[in-house]
Formats: C-alpha cells, structure tokens, sequence
C-alpha cells in the first residue's frame, strides 16, 4: 500500500505542471521566468501576489528617491498584514510569531540587487525597515504556494488512501479517489 501512495504521489508530481515548466530540461533560460520582481517606490511595494515555495530569485528594484530594502516576513497563522503593521505602530521591533526570512538589503535610488532565498509555503509581507518606513509605507502581501504533491497530507486508514485537500496547480485540480470509501 505504501507503494501504491509513493507511486500516485509520483505520478502526480511529474504531471502537475504546464508544458512550459519543463523548460529548463531542453536547455532554455528559465532564470527571468522564475524571477519574483520587487519594486520599491516612495508609495510601497509593487510585487506579484504568489509566488512558489523553495529556493527562489528575488529581484528587487528601488525606483523611489530614497534610500529602500525588501525583507520578506512569513506572517504567523492567523495574522493580518494588518495585525503585524499595528504590533509595529504599537511599538514591537519584530512582532510575535512572525518569521524573518531576509531580503534584499538597503538598496539606493535607482539601484537593483538581486538575491535566492528560500522560502516556505504561507503568507508573507514585504516591508522596509529603513527609517520611518515600517510605519508610513505600505506593506505589500503575497501568499507562497507549496509546490510539491509532498507537501499534501496524506492519510491511510486500512488500505484506503485519501487526501486532506484537493491538489490544485495552475487552474487544474485533481482529487485522489480511494478505490474503498473513508469511515
């Protein structure tokens, strides 16, 4: 039975994607594809709204006139960007629960950096720590999505197998349906 999960789990791993996901396999540049944008102006943040879990090229861009960074924070469960802003306007250096994951460092007007991170499935924000910046820029919110057929919980309960939440990727959703019912 064992087997039979590893086996399905594979299955579904290697067919999950677009046919532009294999790219990479036939020698192409992926490198700009696969790039999360940062851009950092006086106003805020403008970034993508999802990106995927693991090891990941962060880009970051100040277009504003003063001096900016970017540092991914992975929001605890339960947290609002909103939650985390007012723990800072309340005075916390680094608010309870929350994950620094690092980012682009203090970045100059018209400079870009360019950095990997890796990062785990949840809900971030980006923010500048530069001055009064936590407090008058907006943050910016994006989710990263777990992008491995591992990641989904699998349970097994005399020789049926099921999964806690169907498995969704790039518009597409399958559902593993046990050849024996759940009690």
């Amino acid at each position: 039975m064992k087997a039979m999960i590893v086996s399905v789990a594979c299955l579904l791993a290697c067919g999950c994607g677009k046919s532009g996901d294999h790219a990479a396999v036939a020698g192409a540049d992926t490198r700009k594809a696969e790039s999360f944008l940062i851009v950092a102006t006086d106003r805020g943040f403008e970034a993508p709204i999802r990106m995927s879990a693991g090891l990941r090229h962060i880009v970051f861009e100040n277009r504003g006139s003063k001096i900016h960074e970017a540092m991914l924070v992975k929001l605890a469960a339960g947290q609002s960007a909103d939650d985390y802003v007012a723990a800072v306007k309340g005075g916390a250096l680094f608010p309870k629960g929350a994950l620094d994951y690092s980012g682009a460092g203090l970045t100059g007007p018209g400079e870009s950096v360019e950095v990997w991170l890796r990062v785990d499935a949840g809900n971030f924000i980006l923010i500048c720590w530069n001055a009064d910046h936590p407090t008058t820029i907006p943050v910016h919110s994006f989710a990263v999505i777990g992008n491995s057929i591992l990641q989904y919980l699998v349970v097994w309960f005399e020789h049926a197998v099921s999964i806690a939440a169907a498995i969704c990727r790039y518009g597409t959703c399958w559902k593993l349906v046990s050849p024996r019912s759940m009690p």
